[in-house]
């Protein structure tokens, strides 16, 4: 695994819950999706194999599924190499055209060409794992960036998910927060995205359920969008931000009926296919745009002009790319 449990503290809310998302740097060329943002020129120091971010979830798996292929494929691709070389030298009068076929023999001669090459070239494994690595990469940057433009407009939007601000209708930019409610890093992003939604007109915060690390996770995502019904969500959602251990139904229940809400139609909601559909769709669209765990900011203009992804709790690159989308808008005028 690429993940390592996080050292638990007073002040962490979840230790259990919560992994230290570590960068991989699978090229010494900065990544602008490892930086934090598609759109701002990374800072080198934020690279560095021993660097970090605060944030749960898997998001690192990706890198270990790049580097397992990266292998596959140089091993494939030395294997290719000497079969050629060897029909090459064993059959030099036959014709281009006509393929060949090794037999047992000549695949174990094969094999032993391969095993000699790399081990007396070792860096050539590692130079052809590096540049299957970064082309894989940036495939996926490719993908990513064409899914998030795609989507800009609907992660703005309130489809799906919750919006609040001082006045979420008229707000030209959305911080749009994918988060699970047993996830550390986004309780502590708790008092950000309060903040963010109090303090600009022109700015709302989007809150986007992405239950990823327990089952219990599910339930309460589920349970959280029903209540948008009753007109209670961002009371209920910040009630559940505030608890701590794991939120089985009974205690969800416990605080929502402490908020105001009515039971049995909050229930009956949480149940419905709609609420199940829109869940799931979170999930899907957070892998599309490369939100690999929780807490994960997009950072968009309503109109889909300007995006940037921010993993992680990092309050400083949030508000960063609030400006950024602030003077993207100007600057289109």
């Amino acid at each position: 695994m690429l993940l390592r449990r996080k050292e638990g503290g007073a002040d962490d809310p979840e230790p259990d819950a919560c992994l230290l998302w570590r960068h991989v740097a699978v090229q010494r060329e900065a990544r602008p999706w490892l930086s934090g943002s598609r759109n701002a020129k990374p800072d080198p120091g934020d690279l560095s194999p021993t660097s970090s971010w605060p944030i749960c979830g898997v998001g690192q798996m990706k890198n270990r599924t790049i580097v397992i292929a990266a292998i596959a494929a140089a091993a494939g691709a030395s294997f290719t190499f000497a079969g050629l070389t060897y029909a090459q030298s064993a059959q030099s009068d036959a014709s281009a055209n006509v393929a060949t076929e090794f037999s047992d023999a000549q695949a174990q001669d094969i094999r032993k060409i391969v095993e000699a090459y790399i081990r007396d070239n070792p860096e050539v494994m590692i130079e052809s794992i590096n540049a299957y690595a970064a082309q894989e990469e940036d495939l996926l940057l490719a993908r990513q960036e064409a899914a998030q433009s795609e989507a800009a407009v609907y992660l703005a939007s309130d489809e799906d998910a919750f919006a609040a601000g001082r006045a979420p209708e008229k707000a030209r930019v959305a911080v749009v927060e994918f988060f699970d409610y047993h996830c550390g890093f986004c309780k502590r992003a708790s008092g950000l995205v309060r903040d963010l939604a109090k303090s600009d007109e022109d700015v709302k915060v989007v809150f986007r359920e992405l239950p990823i690390l327990k089952r219990e996770s599910e339930i309460a995502a589920r349970y959280a969008l029903a209540a948008r019904d009753q007109g209670k969500y961002l009371d209920f959602h910040f009630a559940l931000m505030r608890s701590s251990g794991t939120l089985t139904e009974d205690r969800i229940l416990d605080i929502a009926k402490k908020n105001g809400l009515e039971l049995d139609a909050l229930r009956e909601s949480a149940e419905s296919e709609a609420v199940r559909v829109a869940v799931d769709r979170q999930r899907t669209i957070a892998s599309e745009i490369g939100v690999d765990g929780t807490p994960g900011f997009i950072i968009a203009t309503t109109d889909g002009s300007h995006i940037d992804l921010v993993p992680g709790f990092a309050p400083d690159r949030v508000l960063e790319a609030v400006k950024k989308a602030k003077e993207a808008l100007k600057a289109d005028k």
